[in-house]
């Protein structure tokens, strides 16, 4: 089956699949006998109705002007004629080499196309200067495509892509790549005074493809090319009108910018960073209390609670948090001086992500020494999802992040720039900090160490004594802290858990997974950011770059630790480093951009702004990368399952003697709901923490629930209760065994539902759902 027609066309005659519907399908395919044999192919048309009505759209073979008739259902495992997206893909050979001749084809035009164009203006009597000034005139509108591809790439995933999938698309981007061609050309013709460039030959060949171009993407209105025409003879009147009068208007507004920038002084930078940290700090703390609460942050609120109580991390359950001491008990001792609420606790990581902006800045203008390249990096930074949801997230990953920028700017002032021992206190006071707030950010330390041996050359050991003891310190208070957590810590030795090992331990398993989770992320956010990052690696090093390349090295080397010490992969123990992987990114394509403009701007004979074009291009990728429509709608769409609404509403309508039984249990402490028992998902890594031995039974870690993993047990539960409140979360759920999966959504009634999660009651007069007898009566493998 395949998807031919446009996307935002709807059939409304009689003969249509369906006339409210906005997509269309085309079927086709082949006939075959009852034995397998295939006798005629199907080419159907928009006329395709049913299965049981004629089909006019079969063009050959036996079928033709027959009814269609079913000869059983499918067999998946028999049938071998299965394709995915384009058939014509599979034939490697013959697509590669039919597109090979049209790249070669559109090259090789491109080339004459240029050179002719140069030959015209009359710039040059050798063939290579005519190609050089005619690419100067083209090279604003090739910038043009390659944003579009690689915004295509982006979005390939996506929702947005879509929009590229549409054959009216391609209309759109013939009409923004004539019309910059158009741009280019007026630019030439009044700021150079060119006599050969006359207005009225542009407005007559590529304006009419604009205008062509545009009405085509709107489905052929004759009006509206009329209208455009009319603009476009607007536009040039008034160029040619100000021409005559010696008042081009692109000079006017060059020398307008020219005033503004010898009035920038160190005020309008302040006001530009007050500006983007206060855009920075409304995002992240508008409608704080918006989304439900993550497993991660119900598990942090809990033990935070657990330190109010008795001064400890002790969850509700009565297992030990020791993880990231630093942070819990300083959320606690915010939470005692402001509050105890879910808002509040958010609020502490809305400060640390708002300072991040500002500290951040400083560190990225310390690095470029440009005051505006720092004021884009935290422009991005200030609207960056990933940056967005952790700077609203009760967990220690924004206060890491926070620490480890520091760190990395106290290294550069105290050992690199050797500003002073006073940031070199700062670094061990900030690395120390970071190592007690997430154990894994050790991944770090060697990093530093690199630095240190490479740009520290007149270290003594006896004359600079206050740098050995305070490595040594550092090391002491992180050695007990790991002292203290293989004791008390979530993941303890064997038979204290599902786990058999330390989830932090060298292995070498899936050592390509967090790199690409963190250069590509899960929405392809980060593929823009990689290709500068990675262009940016060979760029500096060739450029001798030590500093930066210092700084490349450090992102590299964090994540390959992480990858081959944390069993567990994920891109969030690398948010600590992300911000100098964005501003590597940003740094390295201005870098290069103003490079290639220098370059450039020796062929192009001062054609007009090169930098700048290259400039406005790089930040429009860079603002539709992020897609800020997108994150706007994450403050009033639900993004995250509300589970929370579930337990309120058994907290209200539970009595004393009701049991409940959950496969999240995580939200049950915060809620104030005591869990009774714990559905077990199947063991997989992400879950090795989930449950632990106590007391003679086999808990989970948040609401210390029994654990239930058979039906059989189950039952044993239903027989001496009365009320039993089950909990079904979506994606938890799907993680049991699927007989139980299966017998849990026809036990009892539903009471209640939010977005990802349900909620069932089951009463003895509700009875028990029909299943096939386990003989074995299995009571789980605990």
């Amino acid at each position: 089956m395949s998807l031919v027609s446009p996307l935002n066309t709807a059939f409304t005659g009689t003969n249509s699949i369906n006339a409210n519907s906005i997509l269309d399908f085309f079927l086709d395919g082949w006939v075959e006998t009852e034995t397998g044999e295939i006798v005629g192919e199907i080419a159907t048309d928009k006329t395709w109705t049913a299965l049981n009505q004629p089909v006019s759209g079969w063009t050959e073979g036996a079928g033709e002007e027959k009814p269609v008739s079913l000869l059983g259902l499918p067999k998946p495992e028999s049938f071998q004629r299965s394709f995915e997206g384009n058939a014509y893909l599979l034939n490697y050979p013959n697509y590669l080499w039919h597109q090979s001749l049209w790249l070669i084809g559109g090259v090789a035009f491109a080339v004459i196309y240029a050179s002719l164009l140069g030959l015209w203006l009359g710039y040059g009597n050798r063939w290579w200067e005519n190609l050089f000034a005619g690419s100067a005139i083209l090279s604003p509108s090739t910038l043009f495509l390659v944003a579009i591809g690689l915004l295509k790439h982006r979005f390939a995933e996506a929702e947005v892509g879509l929009l590229f999938a549409q054959s009216n698309s391609n209309y759109v981007i013939l009409f923004g790549f004539t019309a910059i061609i158009v741009l280019t050309l007026v630019f030439i013709r009044v700021n150079r005074k060119i006599s050969k460039l006359p207005l009225s030959f542009i407005s007559f060949s590529l304006g009419l493809v604009v205008c062509v171009s545009f009405s085509l993407a709107w489905g052929g209105n004759v009006f509206l090319v009329f209208s455009l025409a009319i603009v476009a003879a607007i536009i040039t009147y008034i160029f040619v009108w100000m021409q005559r009068r010696e008042q081009s208007p692109i000079l006017v507004l060059q020398d307008k910018f020219n005033f503004l920038q010898q009035k920038w002084t160190i005020w309008g930078e302040w006001i530009f960073l007050i500006l983007i940290v206060s855009l920075g700090f409304g995002l992240r703390v508008y409608n704080l209390g918006f989304m439900d609460l993550d497993s991660d942050e119900n598990t942090s609120l809990d033990a935070t609670r657990g330190i109010l109580r008795t001064g400890a991390p002790i969850a509700t359950s009565g297992i030990w948090y020791t993880r990231g001491p630093f942070y819990h008990y300083l959320l606690a001792l915010w939470l005692r001086l402001v509050g105890d609420s879910i808002v509040n606790a958010r609020f502490l990581s809305v400060i640390f992500g708002t300072a991040t902006l500002f500290l951040v800045y400083v560190f990225a203008r310390k690095v470029t020494g440009k005051a505006w390249i720092a004021l884009l990096v935290i422009a991005v930074l200030a609207i960056d999802p990933w940056q967005l949801w952790y700077s609203r997230f009760i967990r220690f990953y924004q206060l890491l992040q926070f620490l480890t920028i520091l760190s990395f700017w106290s290294f550069f002032k105290g050992f690199i720039d050797k500003s002073g021992r006073y940031y070199q206190y700062i670094f061990f006071i900030a690395l120390t900090l970071s190592l007690l707030t997430q154990e894994i950010s050790l991944t770090i330390v060697p990093c530093f160490l690199i630095g240190f041996i490479y740009f520290y050359r007149t270290f003594s050991l006896f004359n600079e004594w206050q740098i050995v003891l305070s490595s040594v310190m550092v090391l002491l208070i992180y050695i007990y802290d790991l002292g203290f957590a293989s004791i008390k810590l979530l993941t303890p030795l064997p038979a204290l858990s599902k786990a058999t090992a330390s989830y932090l331990r060298l292995h070498f398993s899936d050592v390509t997974e967090l790199f690409a989770q963190f250069m590509i992320s899960g929405d392809r956010n980060h593929i823009i950011y990689s290709l500068f990052f990675i262009v940016g690696v060979i760029y500096f090093v060739t450029q001798q770059n030590k500093k930066i390349v210092f700084l490349f090295c450090c992102v590299f080397i964090n994540i390959l630790l992480v990858t081959v010490l944390a069993y567990n992969s994920a891109a969030r123990y690398a948010y600590h480093i992300y911000p100098v992987y964005i501003l590597l990114s940003i740094y390295s394509i201005i870098c290069i951009v103003e490079k290639l403009s220098k370059v450039i701007k020796s062929f192009l004979y001062n054609f007009f702004p090169i930098k700048a074009i290259f400039r406005i291009c790089l930040i429009s990728v860079i603002i539709c990368n992020i897609q800020p429509g997108r994150v706007l709608a994450s403050y009033k769409e639900a993004i995250s399952r509300k589970n929370s609404m579930i337990y309120e509403y058994i907290q209200t309508h539970k009595q004393a003697e009701d049991i409940v039984i959950s496969s999240l249990s995580s939200p049950a402490p915060i809620s104030l709901v005591k869990l009774d028992y714990f559905l077990l998902p199947s063991l997989k890594k992400e879950n090795f923490d989930a449950t632990y031995w106590k007391d003679g039974k086999l808990i989970d870690r948040w609401g210390g629930g029994e654990v239930v993993n058979s039906i059989d047990k189950l039952n044993q539960i239903l027989e001496k209760s009365h009320h039993v409140w089950i909990h079904v979360d979506d994606v938890r759920h799907s993680r049991v065994t699927a007989e139980l999966r299966q017998y849990l959504q026809t036990l009892g009634q539903p009471v209640f539902e939010t977005f990802g999660g349900r909620l069932r009651l089951w009463q003895p007069e509700d009875g028990l759902p029909k299943r096939i007898p386990n003989q074995g009566k299995d009571l789980g493998a605990y």
